[in-house]
């Protein structure tokens, strides 16, 4: 199974194609207007709910291994709200594959001056410099840090929008406040 929590109305579903069972996963107002522009299938559905309770894990098709990606929210997610996600997810699947995208603790300091999510309520967030802290004690381990934007990508751009990447998305500044691990959790 593959679960995409925090899919806003991101369209991943649609351009790699439904093959497996896949569940995209957002706070209920979010599927709501996700249904207008998407539609249920045999392998695919949407599904609402606040990933900080277990409740809905039990709403998921029966499966062994997942791969999850969870994209833009654990930023969002206490420490303690991160590690009881990913032990929900080891206790739920035999083997997972996680990535997930993070602040670390300079973005998220950073990100309380002239932010937009503070326009919509949001104060606290969080970070993360130290992958292995993420996923202590939930039955996950680091397999790599991946690059946000890789070099021979980059290398495709030309003039300005090449020069604006290598600053701005995979410089050493991006470094400093954004990372993507992938880490895996395998039953034994």
């Amino acid at each position: 199974i593959v679960l995409h929590i925090g899919c806003g109305m991101d369209s991943r579903v649609e351009r790699i194609g439904v093959q497996t069972p896949w569940v995209d996963i957002d706070f209920p107002q979010v599927i709501e207007a996700r249904k207008k522009y998407y539609q249920p299938s045999e392998n695919y559905r949407m599904l609402g709910a606040d990933i900080r309770h277990v409740e809905w894990l039990s709403e998921l098709p029966k499966a062994n291994n997942a791969v999850v990606v969870m994209e833009g929210v654990s930023m969002y997610l206490t420490s303690a709200e991160r590690q009881a996600l990913l032990k929900n997810l080891a206790e739920r699947f035999d083997n997972v594959r996680l990535m997930v995208d993070c602040y670390t603790l300079l973005a998220a300091k950073l990100s309380k001056h002239r932010n937009p999510i503070n326009d919509v309520g949001v104060t606290n967030v969080y970070g993360v410099d130290e992958p292995n802290t993420l996923a202590q004690d939930t039955g996950f381990s680091l397999v790599q840090e991946w690059e946000l934007t890789p070099a021979y990508m980059i290398n495709e751009l030309k003039g300005m929008e090449k020069f604006i990447f290598q600053k701005l998305y995979a410089g050493s500044l991006s470094k400093k406040l954004y990372k993507l691990y992938e880490y895996k959790k395998t039953r034994l």
